[in-house]
């Protein structure tokens, strides 16, 4: 019967060739692929070319545990896809859980004992929501992207890792947003008389190719300090910051009745430590509110923050949401944490995070490993309570009006 269905209801498998393994991203190679595995099955040549391909494409993607297992997932949801049988999809989508589990424990060997595991790990699906048509109405100009081949990494002292998650590196030329003329408002006379130049259109800029862009510093292979426990709460976490030790600083800096605003700079893996170390210490609620969010070693401290049953609210820009390798979408829909875009042609720019309402980060810092690897980024992280209130402040309105 299978047989006779098959003959009668499922198209054959679109031939492919050689080149039609040379262009596409990832997601669009593994969509040929599965679609064709009857073809590569059958062609040596064929199949050699299509594994050097996704060997090219695997290698410029972030290799850390939880991207390593996000690829993978990737994978098996585009093979049950392309099944065309409920118990073909079954039986990939049970191979997922076993291969999956099998990964993790590679990936941190201690899990193997320490936890058990009952739930197959969440493949991420497109779903078309109301949501999405209404980000769509708003969508802004696609920016333009930096090619993979401007790139040289060895050179700046940083390895690939981020290069998947950041194929959208936010720069100054992004924050200048033309403003639409308002209706009923006059020019000047001084406009009037450019009005010729108005008229123009400015071309984009082109990317900075790796000769004019600045050198980045290597930063260092050990942090001198290590990341705080999870959910240490906020003495022990203004203990660790106000313990790191401070350049140039005197004694007579410091504030007085146990604050402190202490400034980090990236590149910087301690840097990175003390950011994440805010993140691990809270206890009952992180507000987050931050223009571009594609950072898995973030996320997996927010999913770890959400098992241990802190509240967790995340206002993002809405482009940003909808690019490749935004995070809070992903977290909302495996882990039921909430966010919120803004819905606008302008951006949502904000980026910083208050956590228990006790210790505020702020800054220019993007929560992307392309901004933790390649930029000159800085967050300043305090106490001090007017400034937690103001923050506090802002963050509530914006999640009321969004």
């Amino acid at each position: 019967m299978d047989h006779i269905y098959q003959l009668l209801c499922i198209p054959r498998a679109p031939s492919l060739s050689i080149k039609d393994f040379n262009n596409g991203n990832y997601n669009q190679f593994l969509e040929k692929s599965m679609k064709s595995a009857s073809s590569l099955s059958k062609d040596a040549e064929l199949k050699a070319d299509a594994s050097n391909q996704l060997a090219k494409l695997l290698s410029a993607k972030s290799h850390s545990p939880s991207n390593t297992l996000r690829t993978m997932n990737e994978m098996f949801a585009e093979a049950a896809k392309a099944c065309h049988f409920d118990r073909e999809r079954a039986l990939i989508e049970w191979l997922q859980t076993c291969v999956s589990t099998v990964v993790e424990f590679g990936l941190d060997p201690a899990s193997a004992d320490n936890k058990i595991y009952t739930e197959k790990p969440p493949i991420e699906q497109k779903k078309s929501s109301d949501r999405g048509v209404a980000q769509s109405k708003n969508k802004k100009k696609p920016v333009q992207e930096l090619e993979e081949s401007e790139w040289d990494d060895d050179e700046f002292g940083y390895d690939r890792i981020g290069h998947s998650d950041d194929d959208y590196c936010p720069s100054d030329d992004d924050d200048a947003v033309v403003p639409k003329k308002q209706p009923g408002r006059k020019s000047s006379p001084a406009k009037k008389a450019s009005s010729s130049s108005d008229t123009e259109v400015k071309k984009p800029k082109a990317p900075r190719k790796k000769k004019d862009d600045q050198v980045v510093p290597v930063s260092k292979k050990d942090a001198t300090f290590p990341v705080i426990k999870e959910g240490a709460g906020s003495k022990a976490l203004h203990k660790y910051i106000q313990d790191i030790p401070c350049a140039n600083a005197l004694s007579s800096d410091a504030l007085s009745n146990g604050y402190f605003a202490r400034a980090f700079f990236f590149p910087s893996k301690d840097s990175f430590n003390a950011f994440l170390s805010v993140l691990n210490s809270a206890q009952k609620s992180i507000d987050i509110c931050v223009f571009a969010f594609t950072d898995d070693d973030v996320a997996d401290a927010l999913i770890a923050a959400k098992k241990r049953n802190v509240a967790i609210q995340i206002i993002t820009d809405n482009q940003q949401a909808a690019g490749k390798g935004a995070d809070a979408k992903r977290l909302q829909e495996s882990y039921g944490i909430p966010f919120k875009t803004d819905n606008t042609t302008g951006y949502m720019h904000n980026k910083f995070a208050i956590i228990d309402n006790k210790t505020l980060i702020n800054g220019s810092f993007n929560w992307s490993k392309g901004a933790r690897f390649k930029n000159r980024e800085n967050v300043l992280i305090t106490n001090i309570p007017q400034c937690i209130k103001e923050y506090q402040g802002q963050f509530d309105s914006l999640w009321k009006e969004f």
